[in-house]
């Protein structure tokens, strides 16, 4: 019977490694620093009822991937929450949740983004018992593309944090913009989701 005895690096070598690893987390954090100061200066503007909404494609917490074009003849209900992990993000959740029966009998489908890694959304999906797709825009992919492109991340008015609204934008079958609502460091009331995609019906 033999064994197997993993090789020893030389000093010289474990030197060589350390700097090589030194030399690649400052490397991702200086891309990361661009890609945060880039995203500041952009300050896209918020998207506006009657403009074609931005298409994304991202993944799901679920598996795979899906995208705005592939949700076409139905209403999209896109909410934007900071982070799972928040109070408001999760009464926000948990909201969307309560309205996901009327809202699917309406023809809608809900779609919730967050900065989150898709394996803490699964955490957070299993927790509070949603439903619905969630879809990962966490920063290291691409930083924020989507929640740029839709205004929401460092917002033009001023809005320094990274997504730090509740945000609701409706979407009609043929992809326009029907409905926005913004709700700073709280969650949109049920209510005010379904009238918002009422907005949306023909």
């Amino acid at each position: 019977m033999s064994t197997s005895v993993a090789p020893q690096l030389a000093p010289a070598q474990r030197r060589t490694l350390g700097a090589i690893v030194i030399v690649g987390v400052l490397v991702l954090t200086a891309l990361a620093v661009l890609g945060i100061i880039v995203e500041r200066q952009a300050r896209t503007p918020l998207v506006t009822v009657g403009q074609a909404a931005p298409e994304w494609q991202l993944p799901l917490a679920s598996g795979g991937t899906t995208t705005l074009s592939a949700q076409r003849g139905k209403i999209v209900v896109l909410a934007f929450v900071p982070a799972m992990n928040c109070a408001s993000c999760r009464q926000q959740l948990t909201t969307l949740q309560a309205a996901l029966p009327e809202l699917t009998m309406r023809g809608a489908v809900v779609f919730a983004i967050s900065t989150d890694l898709s394996s803490v959304q699964r955490a957070f999906a299993r927790q509070l018992g949603l439903s619905f797709g969630l879809l990962s825009e966490a920063p290291i992919a691409g930083f924020h593309p989507v929640a740029s492109a839709y205004g929401l991340y460092h917002r033009a008015d001023g809005n320094n944090g990274p997504v730090t609204t509740n945000a609701i934008v409706i979407i009609d079958g043929v992809g326009t913009v029907r409905a926005v609502a913004l709700q700073p460091n709280a969650p949109i009331e049920r209510e005010r989701i379904l009238a918002l995609a009422g907005m949306a019906q023909p």
